[in-house]
């Protein structure tokens, strides 16, 4: 009895530290990547709203506004690629697992919690209403 348990948590430590090694080759594994603009993407998710501290102190002073910003929460991870001809969108981001949807046309409000993809331009984070590394110019959204 005593070598049939030794055996089973042999088995169990063996199990586990496979099933370890297979995440870690996924994590390992090469991410979609993304370029910035001019070049223009199609990524897929859920567009959720979120609350956050608004111009002109963003949080710093108790009469600070909230704002409602979209975003565009990822279905996996992605690496986004910068421009290094640009000068703005030059950095590149591993992981990025959601975007601020930024200056869009497109009524997107219409579309919360819903499984989308987004057709849009992509460009590096550079002013202070702007929340997240990597945000989206909207051209257009349609449901999955």
């Amino acid at each position: 009895m005593k070598k049939l348990l030794e055996v089973g948590l042999l088995l169990i430590v063996f199990f586990s530290i496979v099933d370890m090694s297979l995440c870690d080759e996924k994590k390992a594994g090469k991410l979609k990547e993304y370029s910035v603009e001019p070049a223009v993407v199609e990524m897929s998710g859920v567009i959720v709203s979120k609350k956050v501290w608004g111009p002109p102190d963003y949080g710093e002073k108790p009469n600070s506004k909230k704002v409602t910003i979209y975003l565009l929460k990822l279905d996996e991870p992605v690496d986004v690629k910068g421009n290094k001809a640009d000068e703005i969108s030059t950095m590149d981001f591993k992981g990025v697992t959601e975007v601020q949807i930024f200056d869009s046309k497109v009524r997107v409000k219409k579309f919360l919690n819903k499984k989308v993809v987004v057709k849009g331009t992509l460009h590096e984070k550079s002013a202070g209403a702007e929340y997240t590394d990597v945000l989206i110019n909207v051209k257009s959204v349609k449901t999955l």
